[in-house]
């Protein structure tokens, strides 16, 4: 009996320093997932604040205008002092100047075309997104737009070109800070120019290496004018 009674209190001791074992390691572990959760909480938290105030200066600097509205002619827009196609998001983006394309109505939405060669990097871009923007500038950023339709991405990281401050649209797409008009688009349809469906042959003189462009028609579905 003196025996049984004496190991009753070992037996309990050791189960005892079991459960306190239990009671620390639950405590540890729940410690360190608050900490984790907290730390996870706050970089969320911070990073809803920075798209939220991104998105408030760019609402700043532009602000969405009726196309019905527009003085601007798209002739002198794209003929004469060009635009810059760009697609991407802000991780990761490219443009290039062009001189051709258009806009005006089809499919009974109001659309812009665009026209790039196969071997142009800006059409892996255009590829992989849903949405483009055509940006437009002032006279003074002529030589930059120079620049940017004579090099490729490939030679030169355009995203590091000096003067131009990229700012996401949305998700899929960025404009430009420096732009005073970006149309936003959204692809809707693309083909192949084909040779043999050039009505006038000679056309066919601008394209001596056969690179027959891929165009790209967009439904506008946003213009932002610099405030």
């Amino acid at each position: 009996m003196e025996n049984m009674q004496n190991r009753k209190p070992k037996k309990i001791t050791f189960l005892l320093k079991d459960e306190c074992k239990i009671l620390n390691w639950l405590i540890s572990f729940e410690f360190f997932f608050t900490i984790k959760l907290g730390t996870f909480a706050f970089c969320f938290a911070q990073n809803q604040g920075w798209n939220k105030k991104k998105c408030k200066d760019m609402s700043d600097q532009f602000t969405t205008t009726d196309l019905n509205l527009l003085n601007e002619s798209i002739f002198r827009l794209i003929g004469k002092d060009w635009m810059l196609i760009a697609a991407g998001n802000k991780e990761s983006y490219n443009m290039m100047t062009a001189s051709w394309g258009g806009c005006g109505i089809l499919w009974n939405k109001p659309v812009a075309f665009i026209f790039v060669r196969p071997q142009r990097y800006t059409l892996e871009f255009l590829e992989k997104h849903d949405h483009f923007t055509l940006n437009f500038f002032d006279p003074s950023y002529r030589k930059t737009l120079n620049l940017l339709g004579t090099k490729s991405g490939r030679e030169i990281n355009k995203m590091e070109v000096d003067g131009m401050k990229a700012i996401e649209i949305n998700r899929d797409t960025i404009g430009f800070e420096n732009a005073s008009l970006i149309l936003e688009c959204k692809k809707v349809y693309a083909d192949k120019l084909k040779p043999e469906n050039f009505i006038d042959p000679s056309f066919l003189d601008h394209y001596p290496r056969r690179d027959y462009h891929i165009i790209y028609y967009g439904e506008i579905i946003n213009a932002l004018k610099k405030v």
